[in-house]
């Protein structure tokens, strides 16, 4: 809610300035810090503030406590979940047992097996689910964890997901205000875009298209075709697809509503960038590939939106230690933008070939 007054103390102290000089016929001319006159002016200044900050505050509790009565609950975030590979050092002739419970860290935030492991005799690896103890979004990064005999690695086997962040004061009210914009039944491709992207989670991707069939080609009366991705921009698993399918065609008004994952389209990059003379392309290359992976994260640009070469040579540009107006980039092996099939596709990193150059001298990654 915007704040009921955002005058601060130094507006307040110029105005009552203002004021008394209009008031005194001039008369009051010394408003310098040491001025009696200027210290009554900034107590009130001073004292006019405070009142509308609590005006402020109180405006603010108005608003949460007036739409906490639409019982929309703030969400709380979610942990994320994932599944671990431990690998051992060589070939027993002994079982290994990891109890569950077993603990380990990546991204900042601890995490906890929930399963037992025991790996057979003459076998080297097993898999166990994990779940983070910590609410929060989930970034890949190596796992970490004390030292364990016979224990080689451990690894995610399958990328973990479903984490999700506490809402925000923000995306409480705005989501809020979105289902009261939204009917109970869904009719406008904005009604099923909304309530895929409320069911998905904040940061989810979702699409609707209008008399769709579930051919994906034709189009008829009847018929919505919808398409999402996860907020973390992995597609949705068949048990997600299958149960929010139902619940879409369940709240659609006398249409058949077909759910798909988004599709995606490989993006085979190759870039070439000369660096500077005292810059190490060892360092500079993991910068470059994070910057392309980043670009080309399924959900980070629109469904169906030109993936454009020279956005990607931009932020290259950008990174220190590049050298000026020496950087090329080919998508699919052209130096032009890549159009996509259609507005259901985005644009997904596939082979990343990297060349930097040094003073002629070319380092392949």
């Amino acid at each position: 809610m915007p704040q009921v007054d955002t005058t601060t103390a130094q507006q307040l102290l110029d105005a009552s300035i203002q004021r008394a000089i209009a008031v005194s016929n001039g008369k009051l001319t010394d408003f310098s810090p040491v001025s009696p006159v200027t210290a009554i002016l900034e107590a009130g200044a001073i004292a006019g503030s405070t009142v509308i900050t609590k005006v402020n505050e109180l405006a603010s509790t108005l608003e949460a406590n007036c739409i906490s009565y639409f019982g929309v609950e703030r969400r709380l975030g979610r942990v994320a979940v994932g599944t671990i590979k431990i690998d051992l050092d060589g070939v027993y002739a002994e079982p290994f047992l990891l109890p569950s419970g077993f603990r380990f860290s990546n991204s900042g935030m601890t995490w906890e097996t929930t399963q037992e492991v025991s790996i057979p005799p003459y076998q080297t690896s097993g898999n166990a689910f994990a779940i983070a103890l910590t609410i929060g979004d989930f970034s890949d990064n190596a796992i970490t964890y004390s030292p364990i005999p016979r224990v080689a690695s451990i690894t995610w086997l399958e990328e973990p997901s479903g984490g999700q962040d506490v809402e925000t004061d923000e995306e409480w009210k705005a989501r809020i205000l979105g289902s009261l914009r939204r009917r109970d039944t869904l009719l406008s491709e904005d009604d099923f875009e909304d309530t895929v992207q409320e069911y998905l989670g904040i940061g989810s991707v979702a699409l609707a298209v209008g008399r769709l069939k579930p051919d994906k080609a034709t189009y008829g009366n009847g018929y919505v075709g919808v398409f999402g991705l996860n907020p973390d921009g992995t597609i949705m698993s068949e048990a997600q697809r299958s149960q929010l399918e139902s619940f879409l065609n369940r709240k659609a008004a006398m249409a058949l509503v077909t759910l798909w994952n988004v599709d995606t389209f490989d993006i085979n990059v190759s870039a070439i960038a000369g660096i500077l003379p005292t810059a190490n392309p060892d360092n500079i290359a993991p910068l470059v590939q994070a910057k392309i992976t980043e670009y080309l994260k399924p959900g980070n640009l629109p469904l169906g939106d030109l993936i454009l070469n020279k956005a990607i040579e931009k932020r290259i540009q950008d990174i220190p230690g590049v050298a000026e107006g020496i950087v090329s980039v080919k998508l699919n092996g052209l130096a032009q933008p890549q159009t996509l099939p259609n507005r259901w596709t985005v644009g997904k990193l596939g082979k990343l070939e990297l060349i930097l150059v040094n003073q002629g001298r070319e380092f392949k990654y």
